[in-house]
C-alpha cells in the first residue's frame, strides 16, 4: 500500500518563477518542496502554405484530457473531506492571527481535477497526466490569478483522512509555508479515493487574484 506523504513538491507559482526550496524527503511521511511553475503554454508557428506569404504564429492547443476518463476510472471524490480540510486549514491559520482563505469555485474545479487525474492515472506529482501545471489548471478552470500555490497528499486507512493531510503539511516546512501564507485569499480543495488501492489523494490550491 502505498506510503503516506504530502507532495514531493509542494508548488508556489507566480507570474515569474521563483527560486525553489526542496526540503530532504522521509520514508513514511510527506515531504515538500516550492518549485516555480510556467503561467502558460508557448505558441508555435503553424507551417506555412505552398504560396510564399508568411503565417503568424497560432497557439498551442491545449492537451487533451488526462486518460482513463472519469467514466472508466472508479474513483470517487469526497465533498465531506474537502470541507474538513478546508475548516482545518483555517483553524490553523486563524490560530497564527492570519485571515482565512474562502473557497473560491475554480480552485476547487481544479484541485478536484487534479486528484481525479493521479487517482485514475496512478501517479503522484504536481505535474498532471496531460502535462499541466498548477497555474494551468486554475486558468483553465477560469481563476485569474497574480499568485498560486498548490500541496498534494496521498494516504491509506487512518492516514488518508483529512486529519491526517493537514497535519502531514504542517509537519513539512515547505507545505507549511504555502497553507500558512497571509498572500493568499482563496482556496480550493481536492479530494478523490480510489478503492482499487484504498488511497485518498488530496489536492489544495491556494490563489490570489
Amino acid at each position: 500500500a502505498p506510503t503516506p506523504q504530502p507532495s514531493a513538491t509542494p508548488t508556489r507559482t507566480w507570474p515569474s518563477p521563483t527560486p525553489t526550496r526542496t526540503p530532504l524527503p522521509t520514508a513514511t511521511r510527506p515531504l515538500p518542496s516550492p518549485t516555480p511553475v510556467p503561467p502558460s503554454p508557448t505558441p508555435t508557428a503553424s507551417p506555412p502554405p505552398p504560396s510564399p506569404t508568411p503565417v503568424p504564429p497560432t497557439a498551442t492547443p491545449w492537451p487533451p484530457t488526462p486518460t482513463p476518463t472519469a467514466a472508466t476510472c472508479p474513483a470517487t471524490r469526497k465533498t465531506g473531506d474537502e470541507a474538513t480540510v478546508v475548516t482545518l486549514i483555517n483553524q490553523e491559520r486563524q490560530a497564527r492571527g492570519l485571515p482565512p482563505v474562502s473557497v473560491h469555485a475554480a480552485l476547487t474545479q481544479a484541485a478536484a481535477s487534479h486528484s481525479t487525474d493521479m487517482a485514475c492515472n496512478h501517479f503522484f506529482s504536481h505535474t498532471g497526466s496531460d502535462g499541466s501545471a498548477p497555474w494551468d489548471r486554475a486558468v483553465r478552470f477560469g481563476y485569474s490569478a497574480s499568485a498560486i500555490g498548490e500541496i498534494i497528499y496521498m494516504g491509506t486507512g487512518s492516514y488518508g483522512t483529512p486529519s491526517a493531510a493537514v497535519q502531514g503539511w504542517l509537519n513539512s516546512e515547505g507545505h507549511r509555508a504555502i497553507m500558512l501564507d497571509s498572500i493568499y485569499q482563496h482556496i480550493g480543495v481536492g479530494v478523490v479515493y480510489d478503492p482499487n488501492t484504498g488511497t485518498t489523494y488530496f489536492t489544495a490550491v491556494f490563489g490570489r487574484p
